[in-house]
């Protein structure tokens, strides 16, 4: 697949599993470099699924093994529990140094917003979401920008939460932080 190729398959892939009402929002930096990386590939093969493993725990308390049935279960609860993933910037920056993602964060933001006013605008999002970010320079940057942003409705009694990227498997500090922003209890 080239890069245009998987920009039409992260679209299409995530929206495939898109609840009717977004609860829960969390915004992460960019797709991974490999397809079978991505949040939603819900096909054969998985390859290294930290991220999703540690929102599934987190959420449900539950271990996935990396299988497309097991995904494919988890992602369909993701989505009936009104939780959706969108990236920060529709492609993949993984490879690119810091500053670079700085740069490209900031430019890809007004897409953001438009993409944040359409879920509002279809009715996908009110003001009862609740928007978690992911990743410590996604927070940084996007943070005090979006609760700014007048244009986008989200439950901001709560404000914009914030959480770092997972460091492990089961990583614990992202797990309570995502419980504790979601007010999810540890038993799911």
């Amino acid at each position: 697949m080239n890069e245009i190729d998987n920009i039409e398959y992260f679209k299409t892939q995530s929206e495939k599993y898109r609840p009717e009402k977004i609860k829960y929002l969390l915004i992460a930096e960019s797709p991974p470099n490999d397809i079978r990386n991505f949040f939603f590939f819900d096909g054969p093969k998985p390859k290294n699924q930290m991220f999703f493993q540690n929102v599934i725990k987190a959420l449900y308390n539950e271990h996935c093994a990396n299988d497309q049935t097991c995904k494919r279960h988890f992602l369909n609860e993701f989505r009936e529990d009104g939780f959706y993933l969108i990236d920060a910037v529709e492609y993949p920056i993984t490879t690119c140094t810091n500053n670079e993602r700085k740069i490209i964060i900031l430019d890809d933001f007004p897409s953001l917003i438009d993409k944040l006013v359409d879920f509002n605008k279809r009715n996908l999002a009110d003001e009862n979401t609740k928007i978690i970010l992911i990743k410590k320079l996604v927070c940084e940057l996007l943070k005090d920008p979006l609760e700014d942003n007048k244009d986008v409705t989200f439950d901001r009694s709560l404000g914009v939460g914030e959480v770092g990227f997972p460091r492990f498997f089961s990583d614990p500090l992202f797990m309570d932080n995502i419980r504790e922003f979601f007010q999810i209890s540890e038993s799911g």
